[in-house]
C-alpha cells in the first residue's frame, strides 16, 4: 500500500528521507496502528496540508516510486 485517505487524514508511505521531511510539516505524525506502534514509513497528514495539487502530485509520485522498490511480503 502506497497511500490512503481516511476522513481528514492522508496516509502515505515514503522513503526514510522523505518521511523525515514530511514529519516536519505542521500536524504531520507517524501512522500508528495502535498507540506506541508506528507502522513502518507511513506518515499521516491532514488533508488541508496537501490541498495544493502540485504538492500532492509530487508526494504521490514519491510514494509510488518508493513502494515499487519494496519487495512483496511472503507467506
Amino acid at each position: 500500500m502506497a497511500t490512503g485517505l481516511f476522513a481528514a487524514e492522508w496516509r502515505v508511505r515514503v522513503s526514510e528521507p522523505d518521511r523525515e521531511a514530511l514529519l516536519e510539516l505542521p500536524g504531520a505524525h507517524p501512522f500508528q496502528v495502535m498507540p506506541g506502534r508506528d507502522m513502518g514509513r507511513y506518515v499521516v497528514l491532514r488533508s488541508d496540508i496537501v490541498a495544493d495539487d502540485a504538492a500532492l502530485s509530487g508526494w504521490l509520485d514519491r510514494a509510488l516510486a518508493f513502494t515499487r522498490t519494496v519487495p512483496p511480503k511472503t507467506k
